[in-house]
C-alpha cells in the first residue's frame, strides 16, 4: 500500500491594472489581507497596456484580493508619469482588471469582514456612485470599452486613493504605523470619502487640485480616528444575539443631557452610555424596540457630579414617513427590530420595509494598550496623563470594539430624511422677531440681512448663511465657513475674519407634503464632526423644542437609499463608539470612575 500524492492545483489569474493602463506596477495575491505584496506572495510587474500574469499552486481562499502596488515612476498611459504612490485591489475570483472601481468593491467585502460576495459588493458599490445596474465594474476594461462615464469616475476615484495615502504617511500622527498599516489605511479612508464626495456630487466638476484641497482636509481632520482604527486591528462577523439579551453591547459617547437635581432641570456634561439591550429578542423575529431604551450619565458637574443618572430620551428626530409628513418614530406603527447574526434590521415605517439595517463587525482589542485604542483617554488636558490612569495598561480579556456599517433601505422618497427638531430650543427663526417660521421665511431672513449667519456642528463649530435664492428655480447658494475658534456660547467667531469660504448649490425640494432645504454636506464640516457621514444636509419644520404651539426650523441629513455609512470605531469619545462590557469597565476603573450599577439599571 502506497501513499497517494497531494493533489496540488495551479492557478494563473491573468490581468490588466487600469486607471489608464498602468505599467510598473506590482500585482499580487494578497493572501494575508495586509494590503501588502510580502515577498512570499506571488507576483508580477504589469507591463505594456497594464498586462500582468502570475501562477499559485493551492486553492485561492475566498474573500482574497488581488493588490496592486502602484508606485513613483509607474506610467499610466493616458495621464503619465505616476507622481503618488496608491494601491487598488480586485477580488481574487475577478482578476481581469485591477481598477479604481473594483478596489471600491474589494474594499466592501473587507469591510464586511468577507461576508459579502463579489457579486454582492458589486452592487452596493453601484448603488454608492449612481452607476445602473446593468453595468459590470468587476472585469470591465472601461478603456478598451471607451465608458466615459466610468473612465471619468475611476479617475477620481484614483486621486482619492493618492491623496489620501499622501495625506496620511505625511502626517506626524502616523509616524508608528508600519507601511502595511499606511496602506490598509488608505485604502479604507478612501473609500469613506469618495462615497461621500460621490454620493453628494462633490466629484462634479472638481479639478484635480481640488479634489487633493477636499481629501487633505478630511484626512487632516479625521488622523487620529484614523490611527486609532488601524491599531484596533480587523474584525469578525459575530453572532450578537447573546449579548443583545444581556445588555453587554453598549455604545459610548460625550454630550449633555437635562436632568433633574432636587426637582429642578438643568443641562449638564458626562458620558453617556446606553445599552442595546432587548432581553426578548429571538435571532430573525420582530422585537419591539419602542422604550426599550437604556441610558445613563456619569455627569462631570454640579450637585450629582461623578454619579450614574438615568436618562429618559425622548423622540427629537423627525422622519418623513409614509404618509408624507414630519413625524416622530414613537408615532409609528410597527417598530420594532429584527437581530440576524451581526445585524439589526429597523422597522421604522411598519413591518414591511425596513427603514435601515445596521451591521457591526467585532474587534478583539485584549491585549492591545490602552493608549493604541482609546489615544486621549489618559490626558489631563494639559499635555500630561490624569492621576491614576495607567496609558501602557493592557486590555483585559473580552475586551471587543465594534465597526459599524448602516445601510440605508428603498423607500417612496428615495432615502432617509431626518429633522433634529425637538432639541431643546426654538430652531434657527427665533419667535419673537419671526412670524414665517417656513423655509421661505428662513430663507428670508438671511437674504434681508447679509451680515446673518447660523451654525451647524458640535459647539456651533461650522458656521453658515444663505447667499442667493432664485424663487423661480427654487435653487440658490449657501456659504460655508469654520468656526471651530469660537463655540455656541462664547460668541468667539466673526465671519468677517473668515479666510476661506466653501459655497455650495442649494435647492429647495418638496417631499411628500413637506418642503426641505436640501444641500450637499460641505467639506468644512465634515473635518470639524468627522461623524457627519451624510450626504446632504437638510432644513425643515416641525414643532419647535420649547413645548410651544407653533413651528420652528430645524437642521437634520439626507441619505439616498442604498447608501452605506461605514462608523469605524475609532476610539474618540465625542462620537459614539460600540464596545462590550469588559472593555467599558476597564475604561471606567482607568479613569477613576464609579462602577456602574448594572443590575439595578438593567432590571426590568
Amino acid at each position: 500500500m502506497t501513499d497517494e500524492a497531494p493533489i496540488v492545483t495551479e492557478s494563473t489569474l491573468t490581468g490588466k491594472v487600469i486607471d489608464g493602463y498602468i505599467s510598473g506596477a506590482t500585482v499580487c495575491l494578497d493572501l494575508n489581507n495586509n494590503y501588502t505584496c510580502d515577498s512570499d506572495e506571488p507576483s508580477a510587474v504589469s507591463g505594456a497596456g497594464g498586462s500582468y500574469t502570475f501562477t499559485y499552486e493551492g486553492t485561492i481562499p475566498e474573500g482574497i484580493q488581488i493588490l496592486a502596488d502602484i508606485p513613483i515612476g509607474a506610467v499610466d498611459e493616458d495621464l503619465g508619469p505616476v507622481n503618488k504612490p496608491y494601491s487598488m485591489l480586485a477580488p481574487a475570483a475577478n482578476p481581469e482588471v485591477v481598477t479604481p472601481l473594483t478596489t471600491l468593491v474589494s474594499q466592501e467585502i473587507q469591510s464586511s469582514a468577507g461576508q459579502l460576495t463579489p457579486e454582492e459588493a458589486e452592487t452596493s458599490v453601484k448603488l454608492m456612485l449612481g452607476i445602473d445596474e446593468s453595468d459590470s465594474l468587476l472585469g470591465n476594461d472601461f478603456v478598451a470599452n471607451v465608458d466615459a462615464d466610468l473612465q471619468e469616475k475611476a479617475t477620481f476615484i484614483a486621486e482619492v486613493l493618492a491623496v489620501t495615502k499622501d495625506a496620511i504617511t505625511s502626517n506626524p500622527a502616523t509616524s508608528d504605523l508600519t507601511p502595511a498599516d499606511i496602506a490598509k489605511a488608505s485604502v479604507q479612508t478612501a473609500k469613506s470619502i469618495t462615497s461621500d464626495l460621490i454620493a453628494s456630487g462633490s466629484s462634479i466638476g472638481l479639478a484635480i487640485e481640488e479634489v487633493a484641497t477636499a481629501v487633505t482636509n478630511v484626512v487632516s481632520g479625521e488622523i487620529n480616528n484614523i490611527v486609532a482604527a488601524s491599531k484596533s486591528g480587523d474584525g469578525e462577523v459575530v453572532s450578537l444575539i447573546q449579548e443583545i439579551k444581556e445588555g453587554k453591547l453598549i455604545i459610548l459617547s460625550e454630550g449633555d443631557n437635562e436632568i433633574t437635581e432636587d426637582g429642578v432641570l438643568a443641562f449638564r456634561e458626562g458620558l453617556e452610555m446606553e445599552f442595546v439591550y432587548f432581553p426578548d429578542a429571538v435571532e430573525g423575529e420582530l422585537v419591539n424596540i419602542v422604550g426599550e431604551d437604556k441610558v445613563a450619565m456619569l455627569v462631570y458637574d454640579g450637585p450629582l457630579a461623578n454619579t450614574w443618572v438615568p436618562i429618559d430620551w425622548e423622540d427629537s428626530d423627525y422622519r418623513i414617513a409614509d404618509n408624507g409628513k414630519w413625524t416622530l418614530p414613537s408615532d409609528l406603527e410597527s417598530t420594532g427590530s429584527k437581530i440576524t447574526e451581526n445585524c439589526a434590521i429597523f422597522y421604522e415605517t411598519g413591518i414591511v420595509e425596513p427603514s435601515s439595517e445596521i451591521c457591526f463587525i467585532r474587534k478583539d482589542v485584549s491585549g492591545k494598550q490602552v493608549r493604541d485604542v482609546v489615544p486621549d483617554f489618559c490626558s489631563d488636558g494639559e499635555g500630561g496623563v490624569s492621576e491614576g490612569c495607567d496609558e501602557f495598561a493592557d486590555l483585559p480579556s473580552g475586551s471587543f470594539v465594534y465597526d459599524a456599517t448602516v445601510t440605508i433601505a428603498e423607500n417612496n422618497y428615495g432615502g432617509e430624511y431626518t429633522l433634529w427638531g425637538d432639541d431643546g430650543w426654538s430652531g434657527y427663526l427665533d419667535p419673537a422677531y419671526h412670524d414665517d417660521q417656513t423655509i421661505k421665511g428662513f430663507i428670508d431672513a438671511f437674504i434681508a440681512d447679509p451680515n446673518r449667519y447660523a451654525f451647524r456642528g458640535d459647539d456651533c463649530n461650522t458656521a453658515f448663511r444663505i447667499k442667493s435664492y432664485d424663487t423661480v428655480e427654487r435653487s440658490g447658494l449657501i456659504e460655508w465657513a469654520d468656526a471651530s475658534d469660537g463655540n455656541c456660547s462664547s460668541g468667539g467667531f466673526v465671519w468677517a475674519e473668515v479666510d476661506t469660504v466653501e459655497t455650495l448649490p442649494f435647492t429647495v425640494e418638496t417631499v411628500g407634503s413637506e418642503i426641505i432645504l436640501k444641500t450637499q454636506t460641505p467639506v468644512v464640516l465634515r473635518v470639524n464632526n468627522p461623524d457627519e457621514r451624510d450626504p446632504y444636509m437638510i432644513f425643515g419644520q416641525v414643532p419647535n423644542g420649547l413645548g410651544q404651539d407653533e413651528d420652528g426650523i430645524y437642521g437634520g441629513t439626507f441619505t439616498p437609499s442604498g447608501s452605506k455609512l461605514t462608523y469605524a470605531f475609532t476610539g474618540n469619545l465625542d462620537y459614539a463608539i460600540f464596545a462590550s462590557r469588559v472593555f467599558v469597565d476597564f475604561m471606567l476603573e482607568q479613569g477613576g470612575n464609579p462602577v456602574f450599577p448594572y443590575e439595578e439599571f438593567l432590571a426590568d
